[in-house]
């Protein structure tokens, strides 16, 4: 039985839905021990009649237990925040990090909690913060709320080892609420002063076209309306500039695409994920020069990756002549005849994936697997970062050891030189000095095996390798295809109208 408050009264029937210690559970029962212990008692009010007995009355342990249910049905219900008031101060808006928003709306939620249980249970505002923390250190505190302390604690300050908040923390964010800035400061907007003609001069600087800032700032002084006294000078608007952090530094001078490149993101969270559960494709063209497989003469391979998510484990992969629909068919080949059957499979929105030999329903590939063929939102490669950092983490790793190598970020020199080798020799009707395609198959095949059995940071500090055999030693087994059915599956398909 949930309660929003704490009665003075209660019935019989009342009581014996609470299922209470000290009290029997039979509505009949209830009345006949009220009356020979001379329960306090007054007529119930409404249809039906009967007799309600006073709360204080009750024996000891049964007043107890109902105030300690009143508690935890308040402190389980849903918390919603408030909406934050308006700051009363004039400043320039700057944006939150991704840090301050967590921390800000963790807070917000507390106070609510703190607010209904106050409400509830008629206790002072510190009362109420103590029952708080004790249940949280006893671990009896509802989980999500005892997750919104985790991340409400600031953790800067006067270090100690508890990981929540103290009491006096907390009663001075309910100043700080009223205030209107209950995201912690960072130290950068701790002691930013905000002078009157910044935002005046941003309106010049902001722009698109990327000014300098002596070009905004000759447009600035030239449309100056105030004293010549107050115009600040270029060196102030260094200084001011200088101080701004870089998402505020750089609105409207970037688009948004650009903008997400420097702004916080938020890490997805891989820890109930199985093997096999997502998989994960992108295509990489190779950095370095290898000798075509057809005619010898130097170009730049096409290499198609597929990682599995919870293990980040390279489970298949091609290599092709240039970016296809066949080159990812041919990973997906290799993954699933060696791995087994994935469940969702997350790329991104090129040609090599949207097409119909993946996707159609009756011949596409996916629909014969089972599997669910997902895309991230365009521009958003923040999604797919595992396989993003795989490419450097393999496969330019790997170009660097090639003397062929001619990334963007080699000597501009060296690059030209080694380009005019290779093509001197090729001309010469000579052998140019380029890894052979059977070698290039061998190289690729062993770097992977090696980042396989590298020691992972996402996967504290435990190897690819060694995370699918913790998997499997818990009784993980893929799903697998039956006998046969790989000669026809990977089989590209289309369909055809009979003319009969």
């Amino acid at each position: 039985m949930s309660q929003a408050e704490l009665k003075t009264h209660y019935s019989a029937a009342e009581l014996a839905a609470m299922k209470l210690p000290s009290i029997p559970g039979a509505v009949k029962n209830i009345i006949a021990k009220a009356s020979r212990e001379l329960w306090a008692c007054r007529k119930r009010e409404g249809k039906g009649g009967g007799l309600e007995y006073e709360l204080m009355s009750l024996p000891p342990e049964t007043i107890a237990s109902i105030k300690d249910r009143l508690v935890k049905s308040i402190i389980a219900a849903p918390v919603v925040a408030l909406p934050t008031p308006p700051a009363t101060t004039q400043q320039l808006e700057l944006a939150l990090t991704s840090r301050q928003q967590t921390i800000e709306g963790a807070r917000k939620g507390l106070l609510v909690a703190i607010e209904r249980l106050m409400a509830g249970c008629g206790v002072t505002r510190e009362a109420a913060i103590h029952t708080l923390l004790t249940q949280a250190k006893a671990g009896t505190l509802d989980p999500h709320l005892e997750r919104m302390l985790r991340a409400a604690h600031d953790g800067r300050g006067r270090k100690g080892d508890s990981p929540y908040p103290s009491v006096r923390s907390i009663k001075g964010w309910r100043a700080l609420e009223k205030q209107g800035h209950l995201a912690p400061r960072t130290a950068m907007t701790a002691v930013l002063e905000i002078p009157a003609w910044a935002k005046s001069f941003l309106t010049y600087w902001q722009l698109p076209s990327k000014p300098s800032v002596s070009h905004a700032y000759e447009q600035f002084a030239r449309d100056w309306t105030d004293s010549p006294e107050m115009l600040p000078s270029i060196h102030q608007v260094r200084r001011f500039i200088g101080k701004l952090g870089a998402v505020s530094r750089e609105t409207g001078r970037i688009g948004p695409r650009e903008m997400k490149n420097i702004k916080p993101f938020v890490r997805r969270d891989i820890a109930q994920l199985q093997p096999n559960d997502v998989w994960t494709a992108d295509g990489h063209t190779f950095d370095a020069e290898v000798q075509h497989p057809m005619h010898g003469r130097p170009f730049r391979p096409e290499i198609t990756a597929i990682i599995d998510i919870a293990t980040r484990r390279i489970i298949g992969w091609s290599v092709g002549l240039a970016e296809s629909g066949l080159a990812v068919l041919d990973a997906i080949t290799h993954a699933v005849t060696r791995e087994g059957v994935m469940a969702i499979f997350y790329v991104d929105n090129g040609s090599g994936y949207k097409n119909d030999m993946l996707r159609n329903e009756s011949t596409g590939v996916m629909g014969r697997l089972g599997a669910d063929m997902r895309f991230a939102r365009p521009y958003n490669s923040q999604a797919k970062g595992a396989v993003e950092r795989l490419h450097q983490s393999v496969f330019v790793r790997a170009a660097r050891e090639l003397q062929s190598y001619i990334g963007a970020d080699m000597d501009r020199e060296a690059k030209l030189s080694r380009f005019k080798l290779t093509r001197k020799a090729i001309k010469d009707g000579g052998q140019s000095k380029l890894i052979s395609w059977p070698h290039f198959i061998d190289f690729i095949n062993q770097r992977i095996a090696d980042y396989n059995a590298r020691p992972h940071r996402s996967l504290n500090g435990i190897s690819p390798d060694m995370k699918l055999a913790e998997f499997v030693a818990l009784g993980w087994e893929p799903t697998r295809l039956r006998p046969g059915e790989e000669a026809y599956l990977f089989r590209p398909q289309v369909e055809r109208s009979i003319s009969r």
